[in-house]
């Protein structure tokens, strides 16, 4: 874990704020929006922090954040169910939500399993409230009424699919059930001689999963399951193109970047590096504009703002004197104060029509 005398010389600091703290996290971050060479990269991983939302406000620790950060840079142009999977084991984001000791309903005293990771996982990271149609816009039931995407019993199901992990045990220690937390790796299962994983049968949005399964097995399978859903598709790509390019997005622009999701073209779904390249680089993204008239384009939120302004600049700066300004804008990097991230994204903009989720 960080703060011990090999973690000093390694970040070259004995210093608490350094090595306890988001200080060194947040002042990289900003460092890397204004020099680092993959600016794409880093726009869509901040992008994807703000989707897969976790937050040092519950725990300040530099390296769990700088960890799961690390990831979605890396992941950034990867699949999207690899994001899925990743994050789901994330020991980080499992003491975020709520996964991590999660065990199985005991009728003894009963207990039940913890719905919170259950919940966040269908509402704010994959598939969204209401069941879309490929372009973004909803989907009605012959009363012209929106379709719940789940509904209560989908979230009982889905938390017994997140039981049975607990943290990674500490150097020295033997892995157990309610280990003490240790984000340095993810998240493991603990499957015998008690099994705290759930391996009954489960429905997950109307898929039946066959008991007597591993953890391991069970999670792999039921992202596989959330990530098929063809809500999927739209409320993730809808998303971005807010992130990246504008947040009022035609319903063809959504459905152009839809359909690249869903298949690459080499049949492949999911595929983050061609959803970007495709967002970008859309007839949409590079019309002209009417600086006078029209709906294009976004307000920028204060970190993109504030970077974007240095580098217009052709200032330079070690992050430091970015992490102030950003936080009294309300944008405290890295540290969300919901899960619902810094804003809504589907905030809209008062006395208007148009989304505004930065307003």
């Amino acid at each position: 874990t960080a703060g011990g005398p090999a973690d000093a010389v390694m970040l070259g600091t004995n210093c608490p704020r350094d090595l306890y703290s988001q200080f060194a996290v947040q002042r990289l971050f900003l460092r890397n929006a204004l020099t680092a060479p993959d600016q794409l990269r880093q726009r869509v991983a901040w992008a994807l922090s703000q989707i897969w939302v976790t937050s040092a406000a519950l725990d300040d620790i530099a390296y769990a954040n700088r960890d799961y950060q690390q990831l979605l840079i890396d992941q950034a142009f990867g699949n999207f169910y690899d994001v899925m999977f990743r994050v789901s084991v994330n020991s980080f984001m499992g003491n975020y939500l709520d996964m991590v000791n999660n065990a199985k309903a005991n009728p003894t005293t009963g207990q039940q399993p913890n719905e919170n990771y259950a919940r966040e996982i269908l509402q704010l990271f994959a598939v969204g409230l209401y069941e879309l149609k490929a372009d973004g816009t909803l989907l009605l039931d012959a009363g012209g009424n929106p379709i719940p995407t789940y509904d209560q019993d989908d979230i009982v199901e889905l938390s017994k699919v997140f039981t049975g992990w607990t943290y990674w045990p500490l150097a020295g220690q033997s892995a157990r059930w309610n280990a003490p937390i240790n984000y340095a790796f993810n998240m493991m299962p603990i499957e015998s001689p008690t099994n705290y994983h759930d391996t009954g049968t489960k429905n997950i949005l109307g898929y039946v999963m066959p008991g007597g399964r591993s953890a391991d097995t069970d999670l792999r399978e039921a992202l596989g399951v959330i990530f098929n859903n063809p809500s999927v598709g739209p409320f993730i790509s809808k998303q971005l193109i807010q992130h990246l390019v504008s947040s009022n997005p035609t319903p063809a622009y959504v459905a152009r970047i839809t359909a690249v999701f869903n298949n690459n073209g080499a049949g492949v779904r999911g595929d983050l590096k061609a959803v970007v390249r495709a967002i970008i680089l859309d007839p949409e993204a590079r019309a002209p504009r009417n600086p006078v008239v029209g709906t294009f384009g976004k307000l920028k939120e204060p970190v993109t703002y504030l970077t974007g302004l240095v580098r217009a600049l052709g200032g330079t700066s070690d992050g430091v004197a970015l992490i102030g300004p950003a936080r009294a804008m309300g944008q405290d990097v890295y540290t969300s104060p919901t899960v619902f991230n810094y804003f809504p994204a589907d905030f809209v903009v008062p006395g208007t029509n148009l989304a505004g989720p930065q307003f």
